[in-house]
């Protein structure tokens, strides 16, 4: 499987989990042969990090989330974004798993405090600080 397919059925995922909480969710990417930064917010990482998808509900905080497959990215350069707009915004990362284990979410929340979601194949959640 190529990476670029990889990445798509990673944001697929993450999508459909999101869209089960009650957000609609659309993709933030940027593209282009010649763009050096294609995340949102990449630019503000120096690239180390970024956003793939933004996620709005009528009843929930906005969130801006970082889609990854089998590993997480570095927490502390969502952690140093959550602390500084985490009271206007949600910050997290989506982990697509290997098959049989379930995925991950990482919630970044300002104060430099992280919580862990496991997120499984039939939509149940369990919770690990």
């Amino acid at each position: 499987m190529s990476s670029r397919t990889k990445g798509y059925y990673s944001v697929k995922r993450a999508t459909e989990y999101y869209n089960s909480l009650g957000y609609i969710v659309d993709s933030v990417e940027k593209t282009g042969k010649f763009r050096k930064y294609k995340d949102l917010f990449s630019e503000w990482f120096d690239n180390k990090a970024g956003f793939d998808l933004l996620g709005v509900s009528q009843t929930n905080t906005p969130v801006l989330i970082q889609v990854t497959t089998n590993k997480p990215k570095v927490h502390k350069n969502f952690q140093k974004f959550a602390d500084i707009f985490g009271h206007l915004i949600d910050v997290q990362q989506y982990v697509r798993t290997k098959r049989g284990k379930p995925d991950l979410v990482f919630l970044y929340l300002p104060g430099n405090a992280k919580q862990k979601i496991e997120v499984r194949n039939n939509g149940e959640t369990g919770t690990n600080n």
